[in-house]
Order: C-alpha cells, then structure tokens, then sequence
C-alpha cells in the first residue's frame, strides 16, 4: 500500500486539485494519502507559514537566502499539498479541519502571491461545498484578520473584502434562488498586494 500511496502522490506534480483524479481512483488511498500529505503541511508550515504580507518587507527570496530556509520548490509543494487537503472529501489527515482552516486563512495573507491565490481559492471552494464548515471557515478568517496590525490598512481592507464576499457566498448557498454565485476571483483575494503594504 506504501509503494501506491507514493505512486499516487506523485500525480500531484501534474495536477492543480484533486478534483482533477478520475472518479474513485484514490479513494482506497485517501486515508494515507491526506495523513502523508497533512504531515508535509505540518512540516512545511514551520520555515514558511509566518512569511505574511504584513510582518515582512524584503522578498521572499531575499528572505529564503538570508534566512537559509528551503528552497522555492518546497514552498510550491506547500502550496499542492494544502490546496489538496482542502479538496480531499472528508479526510484532513493529521491536521484537524479547524487547523486546516486557521493555516488557509493564514495563508491567504502570505507573502508568496501564489500560495495566497491557492488559499483563497480553497476557502472558497470549501465555503460553497461544505456547509458544515462555513461558520469555523469564517471564525478562522476573522481571527486571522484580527492579527493584522491596524497600520496595514490596505491588507486589513483587502482581508475585510474577502471575508465580506465569503460570508456572501455563504448567504448564497443558504438562500438559493439561482443567482450566480461569484467566481473565485471575485470572491476577493489579496494577490495584488506587496511585502510590508501599508497604505
């Protein structure tokens, strides 16, 4: 079982979520796989998870080098395996739901714009598809959010949007009535953002 869970972890390299396997082809996996995969997030978090917008002002690899962390290949494997997790029905591994959600909200404030962009998307992605985690999704936004300092006005007002626009999408999916809920991008991210922003 080792040897397939390695093999099927491999197809992580060419793909962007686990949406994209064929139907059931990881299920007899999902439980290693989310296990191995929750215990990469764990330890990749401690070099990158607390590189945010607003507690850095040089770049990222300015950071990487002075810092001596690893390389920007492992930071993209951060950025798979987190947005693999929060797609993997049913299943967080070793990081429990709340603390996956407490590191998306987390991440959605990074420095690397890439790794922002996969947050955001993945809270929304969860916000429209699992209704029993809407409440701690939107717990674990605000509580990031109240970490930001309130000098950093554009990172908190860009935060602020993107909780606005997925307690939206929330009110969407619990009153239904055919509208068009709005695409990821619209959900409000902050991509657009620079290191130690503080207009």
């Amino acid at each position: 079982v080792a040897v397939d869970v390695r093999q099927a972890y491999a197809q992580l390299n060419q793909i962007k979520t686990v949406r994209e396997f064929p139907p059931g082809c990881l299920e007899p996996y999902m439980p290693s796989l989310c296990d191995f995969i929750s215990q990469l997030v764990i330890s990749l978090d401690e070099p990158f998870g607390k590189l945010l917008l607003y507690n850095q002002s040089k770049s990222l690899v300015d950071i990487i080098a002075k810092d001596k962390l690893p390389s920007l290949t492992s930071l993209a494997l951060l950025r798979t395996s987190i947005s693999f997790l929060a797609c993997s029905p049913g299943s967080t591994g070793a990081l429990g739901p709340k603390d996956l959600f407490r590191k998306l909200a987390r991440y959605s404030m990074h420095l690397d714009e890439d790794l922002r962009k996969v947050a955001s998307d993945s809270l929304y992605y969860l916000m429209r598809s699992r209704a029993t985690y809407r409440p701690y999704i939107v717990t674990a936004l605000a509580d990031a959010l109240l970490e930001i300092p309130d000098k950093k006005r554009e990172i908190v007002r860009s935060a602020l949007h993107m909780l606005t626009r997925l307690v939206a999408v929330w009110l969407q999916c619990e009153l239904w009535t055919g509208a068009a809920i709005p695409s990821a991008h619209s959900a409000g991210d902050l991509s657009d953002l620079v290191p130690g922003d503080a207009a």
